[in-house]
C-alpha cells in the first residue's frame, strides 16, 4: 500500500509545481504542514482506487490527492519569505482572496456584467472546496474527491 511521504511530496512540490526552494526552504515547516493537513482530508478509500487516466506515471490515487491537496494548502496559506513572492503572487493569479461561488454563463461587453451558473456538481461544494478549484492542484484534488461520491462531500 503506497503511502504519503515527505520526500516524495517535495520533489512534488519543486518539480510539478515549481516551486523555487529560494521560496520555500526544504526545511520549511510548511511542507510537512501541508501534507499532513491533506493527508486528513482525502479519503483513504482512494488507496483501492484505479490510477486516473490523466496521471503522467502510474501512481496510487490517494498518494497523488494528497500531494495535489497539500500543494493547494501551500498556494493558500505558506508565507513569503524575505525577499521573495512566489505565494503572493500565486494567490494574486490564482484569485485566492476573491471570492467566486459559480462558473461564469454570460458575459456582456456593454455594460461589463457577468452572470454565474451554479452546476449541480459545485452547488454541493462546501466553501473550503469552492476554495480548491482556484488552484489547478485543487481541482486534480477535488476529481478524486468527487470520484470518492457524496460521502465525502463532493457529489
Amino acid at each position: 500500500m503506497a503511502t504519503p511521504n515527505l520526500t516524495d511530496y517535495s520533489t512534488f512540490v519543486y518539480t510539478v509545481m515549481a516551486v523555487p526552494t529560494a521560496a520555500l526552504p526544504t526545511n520549511s515547516p510548511w511542507l510537512p504542514w501541508s501534507l499532513s493537513q491533506a493527508e486528513l482530508f482525502v479519503d483513504p478509500a482512494l488507496q483501492n482506487a484505479a490510477t486516473p487516466y490523466f496521471a503522467p506515471v502510474q501512481i496510487n490515487a490517494y498518494v497523488d490527492a494528497c500531494y495535489n491537496l497539500a500543494g493547494d494548502l501551500l498556494i493558500n496559506y505558506a508565507p513569503d519569505q524575505a525577499g521573495q513572492t512566489f505565494f503572493s503572487d500565486a494567490r494574486t493569479k490564482f484569485s485566492i482572496n476573491t471570492a467566486t461561488t459559480g462558473v461564469v454563463s454570460s458575459t456582456s461587453d456593454e455594460s461589463t456584467s457577468v452572470s454565474l451558473a451554479i452546476p449541480p456538481a459545485v452547488s454541493n461544494l462546501l466553501l473550503s472546496q469552492l476554495q480548491n478549484t482556484k488552484t489547478p492542484w485543487g481541482r486534480v484534488y477535488l476529481s478524486y474527491a468527487q470520484s470518492s461520491g457524496s460521502l465525502w462531500g463532493v457529489s
